[in-house]
């Protein structure tokens, strides 16, 4: 028979800081941009005109590119996209018959669970780093 002793004593077992502390593409990598010297005659190279710049500083200042009207402006042009402009996504939304994809299932129970996200970023951690978990 086993005999379980109970202890008042708080200081046997230390708090952990749960909080989370992630933003929005903290953990992507960071697109260098290559400057060439211009004599390449490949087309499919985009090249930084003003009509590529007034899109992308109007996206930053519009919403007019989302679709599903539950989309926010964000500080970069690459993470102000929309479920119907992605088109795995789209087709996963337009299969479920909804109108934005934060209304899926499938985004809810993954995107959405503060344990489903809180497991990825350890896994990420653990998988990307060799520094102890102790800091998060």
């Amino acid at each position: 028979m086993e005999r379980y002793i109970e202890s008042s004593s708080e200081e046997e077992i230390p708090e952990i800081d749960l909080t989370l502390r992630i933003q929005p593409y903290m953990y992507e990598p960071t697109r260098n941009t290559v400057v060439g010297d211009g004599s390449s005659s490949d087309s499919s190279i985009p090249t930084s005109d003003s009509e590529t710049d007034d899109e992308n500083n109007r996206r930053l200042q519009d919403k007019y590119w989302c679709d599903c009207g539950n989309c926010e402006i964000m500080t970069t042009v690459a993470e102000c996209k929309c479920c119907f402009e992605v088109n795995i996504v789209d087709g996963k939304r337009e299969s479920a018959n909804l109108t934005c994809i934060t209304q899926h299932q499938m985004f809810i129970d993954n995107c959405l669970n503060r344990n489903v996200l809180e497991l990825a970023v350890y896994d990420y951690h653990c998988q990307r780093t060799t520094y102890p978990m102790s800091k998060y």
